[in-house]
């Protein structure tokens, strides 16, 4: 009957303890929605203190750490979630986005690379590991990277980080047709219409170039990159 007694009354601890904590995480989302954010950190240290196995206050509470610029605490969490749940694509990428920001970029590739390998259509993951491979100075896994994410979903961030690179490399065919179709996907994309008039520009495209950056003024009035590029380019028109 002890024995019975032990186990029911410990059960019933168990659970409530469970509850608590899962109150607590509710009510400290609630507080960083709100704006309150030292509340809302203070009771998820408290939830993660009392539940170290449980995903949800700890992930919380990274997220809330990384938002602030706690780099390393958030990598310490995300890193204690994703022991928690290694097959997490999102805790994968998390960790991943934590180490970029601590320029960890070996281990930010490890975590971004099992990412992108978990879930294949996330663009943001191949996003970040272009963004990873080409601080690591592997500008061919960069330019792979970033075709899977437009593959993924054609966001303009990837046209821009693409088009970049195909720039920089003086690939200059591929990246005026790369980024003339990110125009058109994302005509109100300032930071593509201007890698668009640099990439013109460079391939000898004045003309055309210099509507892409007036196009990109247009956009952002009196950008000082794109108004110097403007005036670069009719000096060159002026000296033909």
């Amino acid at each position: 009957f002890l024995v019975a007694f032990f186990l029911a009354n410990s059960a019933f601890h168990g659970v409530r303890q469970e509850n608590l904590t899962q109150e607590k995480t509710k009510l400290a989302a609630t507080l960083l929605e709100a704006g309150d954010a030292a509340a809302g950190i203070a009771l998820l240290e408290e939830a993660v203190a009392e539940a170290p196995d449980r995903v949800a206050p700890a992930y919380l509470l990274a997220d809330a750490y990384l938002e602030m610029g706690n780099l390393k605490r958030a990598r310490d969490l995300f890193g204690q979630v994703s022991r928690l749940r290694p097959s997490d694509s999102r805790v994968r990428f998390s960790l991943g986005v934590a180490l970029m920001q601590l320029k960890d970029w070996d281990g930010a590739r490890g975590e971004l690379e099992v990412a992108v390998r978990l879930r294949p259509e996330d663009a943001a993951a191949w996003t970040n590991l272009g963004v990873v491979h080409e601080e690591l100075g592997n500008e061919e896994q960069a330019i792979g990277a970033y075709r899977m994410a437009l593959e993924a979903a054609p966001a303009e961030i990837g046209y821009y980080r693409l088009g970049a690179l195909l720039t920089d490399r003086e690939d200059l065919v591929a990246a005026v047709r790369l980024l003339t179709e990110g125009a058109e996907a994302h005509p109100s994309s300032f930071a593509v219409r201007f890698q668009l008039a640099m990439a013109r520009s460079r391939a000898g495209q004045l003309e055309a170039a210099l509507g892409d950056v007036e196009a990109a003024l247009r956009l952002q009035p009196g950008e000082p990159n794109a108004t110097r590029l403007r005036e670069w380019i009719r000096g060159q028109m002026t000296e033909r």
